[in-house]
């Protein structure tokens, strides 16, 4: 396995950052932080940031200011104080009763809001009445607050544009050269808040206490990574599935819905189908809520045109490259046509059970066989059409869809509320560099209400983990799945000039050419987009989440890989 090799020998090597000492578990607020009235964990249990006035902002939510310059209409409310209470109130029930007129109006009863930013919206309206009734505890309260912060800036970035919308020319070699640059890891951005206050001297050996974001996983070295995610068995799809859906939402990548044994799925095609399966389970394996998702070698799914015609339903998006001077210069998109033939398709198997490859199923089946003719149904040949009882897809990624006991509320961002502040999220930058995951964008991340137990509580999850196991250097060198353009090395050392003070060399040869680290930098590596969590990484969040990798066997590397 010579991937496993390099990525364990990347592993030993991004080591160097931490001393010979194993991290040992510090859960500084673990003792009272479960329980709550509101179900579950804590958002964040250790210092509460928006306080005292919770000065937090909410979407305007009119829809005319969605997409244009991809800016959100911010609104900011002090909701700890009376006022600020009064008129967030007030809003967060207009924009329901929108909705709701809206929902009436429309012949299938859709509202104008997606129904994850409706229980967004409901969610914040029944934590509003609860700190009304003044039957929380003081505690409790701060983390009604909090969880209204929460869902208040998911229900806003659920608008936002995934990347940046414009782009002024002359800033775009700024921009390139800035990536270059490797920029260092920040020293100045202070301890992160959720281990600041332990007392320790060494914080890299400080675990944060559990979140919603980042739970203590136990031990990582016995964890079945083949398997993962505390699972006896992985996902079967020997039965023939049925096609539900394609994927609407904003993506490279071409997707669908199938629903397999009574059970949805997800399947995305492309060059992160091997990768998201190895990513997510490291994930998952540090402690993160992560998704999972498997590989999947090949799959049967009952004939449907749909399939075929809706292929390429994701919404469009670019970047515009503008003069500055009123004009559009051109637009990068970032979403292209792909051929399900060619995509998604290793063929059909007919009725008389006979099989055929893709490139005679596509000569059979439309009557015109350019780019895009099959989304028009009167292109298929409909007698050949009834001859075909089930499409074989091509190699997949496999996600599961929520289930009854999760909902997915909306995306979280890395740059918002006290996220950038976390010992959680900076150290997950250094995962993200580890493996080179540069599409580290808001409408990325999820957030869910997961019922566990009897009880509902929300969960900060990191997903679509498959830009990875390639380059990620730059806006113009970011691909996935490619091991033999996968770095060596991430991290450098920035070092002091030579010290040759006269105290220094009155000590010996051996001192006279040491030259002194000052901090670190990446190396070739960035995101897609600005991410304040990844800018505010210190050394010490660093050395927190390289011990973590450091406790992976090659044999466990090995394992992920063979599952994806």
């Amino acid at each position: 396995m010579h991937t496993s090799k390099r990525i364990f020998v990347l592993a030993s090597t991004f080591a160097v950052l931490t001393s010979c000492t194993t991290s040992s578990h510090r859960d500084p607020a673990s003792t009272d932080v479960n329980d709550t009235t509101l179900g579950g964990t804590r958002v964040n249990p250790v210092r509460y940031t928006l306080a005292p006035k919770w000065k937090i902002r909410l979407h305007d939510g009119e829809k005319s200011d969605w997409a244009d310059d991809g800016k959100l209409n911010w609104v900011s409310y002090e909701i700890g104080t009376e006022k600020g209470f009064r008129d967030f109130k007030n809003r967060i029930e207009e924009l329901r009763t929108l909705n709701e007129t809206s929902a009436k109006a429309h012949k299938k009863g859709k509202g104008i809001f997606s129904k994850g930013s409706v229980m967004a919206l409901d969610e914040i309206s029944t934590l509003i009445s609860l700190i009304e009734s003044r039957q929380l505890t003081e505690r409790d309260q701060v983390d009604a607050f909090q969880h209204i912060a929460e869902l208040a800036s998911s229900f806003s970035f659920a608008f936002e544009y995934p990347i940046p919308p414009k782009l002024f020319i002359l800033a775009a070699p700024l921009r390139i050269a800035a990536e270059f640059a490797n920029k260092p890891m920040d020293k100045d951005a202070g301890p992160a808040v959720n281990v600041a206050s332990v007392g320790v001297q060494d914080l890299s050996l400080v675990d944060p206490a559990n979140s919603t974001f980042w739970q203590y996983p136990g031990e990582i070295s016995s964890k079945d990574m083949y398997l993962g995610f505390n699972r006896s068995k992985l996902p079967e799809f020997k039965t023939p599935c049925k096609y539900e859906e394609p994927k609407t939402s904003y993506g490279v990548h071409p997707g669908i819905v199938v629903k397999c044994d009574g059970k949805k799925w997800k399947f995305k095609f492309g060059n992160e189908t091997k990768t998201e399966p190895f990513s997510s389970r490291l994930a998952w394996a540090l402690g993160y809520n992560a998704i999972p998702v498997d590989y999947v070698k090949i799959s049967y799914i009952e004939y449907d045109r749909k399939l075929i015609s809706e292929f390429n339903s994701r919404k469009e998006f670019g970047t515009r490259l503008t003069s500055g001077l009123g004009f559009d210069i051109t637009t990068i998109k970032m979403q292209k046509y792909y051929d399900p033939f060619s995509e998604a398709l290793a063929g059909a198997i007919l009725k008389d059970g006979s099989s055929v490859n893709a490139i005679t199923l596509k000569n059979n089946l439309l009557k015109k066989q350019s780019a895009e003719s099959e989304e028009k149904d009167e292109n298929y040949n409909v007698d050949y059409e009834s001859k075909i009882r089930y499409l074989v897809l091509k190699e997949a990624s496999a996600e599961p869809s929520t289930n009854d006991n999760e909902k997915n509320i909306g995306p979280w961002s890395w740059n918002d509320l006290d996220h950038p502040n976390r010992r959680e999220t900076r150290g997950f930058t250094i995962f993200a560099a580890f493996l080179n995951l540069f599409d580290a964008r808001t409408d990325n991340n999820k957030i869910r209400f997961v019922k566990e137990d009897g009880r509902t509580q929300m969960k900060h999850y990191v997903s679509d983990l498959g830009s990875g196991l390639g380059l990620g250097s730059d806006l113009l060198h970011q691909f996935n799945g490619d091991p033999n353009g996968y770095p060596w090395e991430i991290i450098r050392a920035i070092r002091e000039a030579q010290d040759n003070s006269p105290l220094t060399r009155s000590s010996g040869a051996a001192r006279r050419n040491e030259r002194l680290i000052e901090g670190y930098a990446f190396k070739g590596y960035s995101v897609i987009m600005e991410n304040e969590s990844f800018n505010r990484a210190r050394a010490e969040d660093a050395r927190w989440l390289v011990r973590r990798l450091a406790k992976f066997s090659e044999a466990q590397f090995q394992d992920a890989l063979i599952a994806a």
